[in-house]
């Protein structure tokens, strides 16, 4: 008699769901690439070539990939479930991550028939999993104006109930604005002075991660920067990892509102590149970004013109279309002359759990690095 369940456990009762492996990657990336997230009018996707899974090994040790298979046993969808180890109610706790939903409408009946039957199959089983793969409840970030997403697993009671959380936003600066204080500076500092500020000021937040992983890993796939610290009279208030160009993950958007339209070709009078013909955008991600807790939004709001001015001083905008940060507290404001052209994209974070049962995560405030989710 076995002691604990196995994904195996799950897969016998499908006949056209599996674990994806190594091999399938290219057969992924050309599934994954024809499918996209709506938002509004826009459409937004993700380059993942060369290697799919490197994403995931960013921040999990442990991920599950499940393919569903067409009648002809193509690709019909996908879906990942990352083990993710995330703070929650001051101890760390094993979360499953759930990510890359997608099924096409142009997937076979038998597909689409699974798929709605696989995933509270997954929810339930997780708990009673072996101790390197078991974890204790699921979650799921989604931009808001996807309820595709959630549609496509809870319309109609499906044995999952995705339960509201909080709200989180990405904001996507094209520029850096003209008129920054200068109240707070931002410069180089090391690893560890970087991991000292940011354990202090998050280390039992719900969702917060212990960084070192992730960070070792996106040095393998990303443009070499430094840690920054932003400073007042000698003293750090702020802390983050800045990520230039992170290969694992790339993003696409098609039917670009008229806005950024204009916007993101306005760069190229600036000496700056503008989008590819597909779409593809080039990056800086305010990874890890961390505040002193006694920071006010007056003063969040200049330690990004900070920021700013570092990044400027590096001249990092040359080789850039947007520069995004992930905000889960407060909600910087917009302002075109001091901290530049911001578009925001709302997001919504969600417990996954079985329909007949109780939610278990907190609903208190939480952070997480979007950048990598």
């Amino acid at each position: 008699m076995k002691d604990f369940a196995s994904m195996d456990d799950i897969l016998e009762k499908f006949t056209h769901i599996r674990l994806a492996t190594e091999e399938d990657n290219e057969e992924i990336l050309e599934f994954y690439n024809n499918e996209s997230m709506q938002t509004g009018e826009e459409s937004i996707s993700f380059a993942r070539t060369p290697d799919f899974f490197n994403f995931y090994k960013l921040s999990s040790k442990k991920y599950w990939l499940f393919i569903f298979l067409n009648k002809d046993q193509s690709i019909g969808g996908v879906g990942g479930v990352l083990r993710h180890e995330r703070f929650v109610n001051g101890k760390l706790k094993p979360l499953a991550y759930f990510c890359d939903l997608r099924i096409s409408n142009s997937a076979s009946r038998i597909a689409k028939v699974q798929w709605r039957k696989f995933f509270p199959e997954i929810i339930n089983i997780l708990p009673k999993l072996g101790p390197d793969e078991y974890c204790e409840s699921a979650y799921t970030a989604i931009l808001a104006d996807n309820e595709a997403a959630i549609n496509s697993l809870t319309k109609g009671g499906r044995g999952i109930t995705y339960r509201f959380l909080g709200k989180y936003h990405v904001h996507s600066y094209i520029n850096t604005g003209f008129l920054k204080s200068k109240k707070f500076y931002a410069q180089d500092i090391s690893q560890d002075e970087f991991l000292r500020f940011y354990k202090t000021e998050n280390s039992e937040k719900f969702l917060c991660e212990d960084p070192i992983q992730t960070i070792k890993e996106i040095s393998k796939y990303s443009t070499p920067v430094s840690f920054v610290g932003v400073y007042h009279q000698g003293k750090i208030i702020a802390a983050l990892r800045p990520v230039l160009k992170n290969q694992t993950r790339r993003i696409k958007i098609q039917n670009m509102s008229k806005s950024k339209v204009m916007a993101t070709n306005g760069l190229k009078l600036l000496g700056r590149p503008t989008p590819s013909k597909q779409g593809e955008l080039s990056i800086l991600d305010l990874s890890f970004l961390s505040y002193s807790s006694h920071l006010e939004l007056e003063d969040k709001k200049l330690v990004l013109e900070a920021i700013q001015l570092w990044i400027e001083r590096n001249k990092l905008l040359k080789d850039i279309h947007i520069i995004n940060m992930t905000d889960t507290s407060d909600i910087i404001p917009s302002s075109p002359l001091e901290r530049g052209i911001n578009f925001v994209t709302p997001g919504h974070l969600y417990e996954i759990h079985p329909e007949e049962q109780s939610g278990i995560l907190p609903t208190s405030q939480f952070r997480f690095e979007g950048a990598f989710l």
